[in-house]
């Protein structure tokens, strides 16, 4: 089986890290393609990463949660001109359904 690698960068990059392994190209590549694969499927999601800061600060989300509807992270941008927010972050937690805040 062939891996052709015709990208200039890529090419480079293999070489440097199998120059600094002390190895060949194809272990480098190898190593290198299954720590990316291993560092994606070990990536938490955003939501865990959120608990955790809660945990962190003594809080923690509320057991009978819902998500913020899609339509909240829009009113907390910009309009479409990009000029002001649709809402402050103060409007918008006073619009928004308590049980989604954390508590402590």
């Amino acid at each position: 089986m062939v891996l052709s690698i015709r990208n200039e960068e890529a090419d480079t990059l293999a070489r440097e890290l199998a120059r600094i392994d002390q190895t060949t190209v194809t272990d480098a590549v190898i190593v290198a393609l299954r720590e990316a694969i291993n560092m994606r499927l070990r990536r938490e999601a955003p939501s865990e990463t959120a608990r955790k800061i809660l945990t962190k600060r003594g809080l923690s989300f509320a057991p009978n949660r819902k998500p913020a509807p899609p339509e909240a992270y829009h009113q907390l941008d910009h309009n479409l001109n990009g000029n002001t927010p649709l809402l402050t972050f103060n409007q918008f937690l006073l619009e928004t359904d308590t049980d989604t805040i954390p508590r402590a």
